[in-house]
């Protein structure tokens, strides 16, 4: 499938924002400005990036579910075992080794650290176990998808994130591949690519942008009040403001033209994700709970610090699988070229 312009820079976006959220976190966790640090960085920091989650599910959805290639389910399957899940599993092997390392040092309890890689929950990767299970269930949403009308399809996708955000006011969703903590980030999924195929070059784009600003500015305004402590953690991506804030932020950028090539620097984003917690540890332990500058200030360094290291690891990663791949050849030989059906496995833009 083609790149678009659009995408990719919304996808660089929302993986910057992804690495202000954690940075933020931990300056929240050392703050002891509590008016400054909740007022200024928590409610301004965590509102403004919390587009991110939603919108790398979205447009997954919206590239995935319009390929008909991926109702086969070898193809699917191959492709997203060797591009997404293989070097998740790489990386998160040498985080578990580390912090087996950490906690034998006696800087942790071994019951915990096993108790979080047990639940899926370990640093920011509990999202790749949400995202194991949505994509196992994409070629049978695609097959679904072509047996009902397109109103239909759009009438599920709304209807989904009611369930998503009453199962997040009711469940507990201690694991993170317990269905009621996974199938609620579905619903983005599916609104990604209802956005795609309907909305995509047919609607103005900056209403949706004005529309996503006073919904930002009205959610930290009730956060602030106290009106949203319901939605808490990770449930906060089920917040009414948060889901029509991030599809406002979609929409419009599914209706703007970018009239430049970021090159391959999207393809990185994925590698950014994977990296970016073991960079941002890295330097936190040699702040050693300092300010760089101020409260507010230190986050937008440190971020960008931790995005450009992540960046360059990332790059450096690419480098040597490439180089690994064309010497062994291991991608036509788990491909073994052809899937049962015949659809040879080209690369996929979609996947965030």
């Amino acid at each position: 499938m083609k790149r678009e312009n659009n995408y990719d820079l919304l996808r660089l976006l929302a993986a910057f924002a992804v690495v202000c959220i954690h940075v933020n976190q931990y300056y929240c966790w050392i703050g002891t400005s509590q008016s400054s640090i909740i007022i200024t960085n928590e409610y301004i920091f965590d509102v403004f990036t919390r587009f991110c989650v939603p919108c790398f599910l979205m447009i997954s959805g919206a590239f995935l579910l319009y390929d008909k290639r991926n109702r086969n389910i070898g193809y699917f399957y191959k492709k997203s075992f060797f591009k997404i899940f293989l070097p998740f599993f790489l990386v998160s092997m040498v985080y578990f080794a580390f912090d087996m390392f950490w906690g034998l040092s006696g800087h942790g309890s071994m019951k915990a650290i096993l108790k979080t890689y047990f639940l899926g929950r370990y640093y920011n990767l509990w999202f790749m176990v949400v995202l194991m299970i949505i994509y196992f269930l994409v070629p049978f949403i695609i097959r679904a998808k072509e047996a009902v009308s397109d109103r239909a399809f759009c009438v599920f996708a709304c209807v989904s994130f009611a369930f998503a955000i009453l199962t997040q006011l009711t469940g507990e969703g201690h694991a993170s591949y317990n269905l009621d903590a996974s199938l609620p980030y579905l619903s983005y999924f599916l609104m990604g690519n209802v956005i795609y195929e309907r909305l995509r070059g047919r609607v103005k784009a900056f209403p949706f942008a004005i529309a996503a600003f006073v919904f930002y500015v009205l959610w930290i305004i009730l956060r602030y009040k106290g009106f949203l402590k319901i939605f808490g953690g990770i449930s906060v991506y089920f917040s009414p403001l948060c889901i029509l804030s991030a599809v406002s932020v979609f929409i419009f950028f599914s209706n703007i033209s970018v009239p430049f090539s970021l090159g391959r620097l999207p393809r990185k984003t994925y590698f950014i994700y994977l990296f970016h917690v073991a960079v941002y540890r890295a330097i936190f332990y040699f702040l050693d709970g300092r300010y760089i500058v101020d409260e507010f200030l230190s986050v937008w360094v440190v971020s960008t610090a931790t995005f450009i290291i992540s960046l360059i690891l990332a790059s450096i990663f690419l480098r040597i699988w490439e180089a690994l791949e064309k010497k062994f050849n291991w991608k036509e030989k788990f491909y073994n070229a052809k899937d049962n059906s015949g659809v040879r496995v080209s690369e996929e833009t979609g996947a965030a």
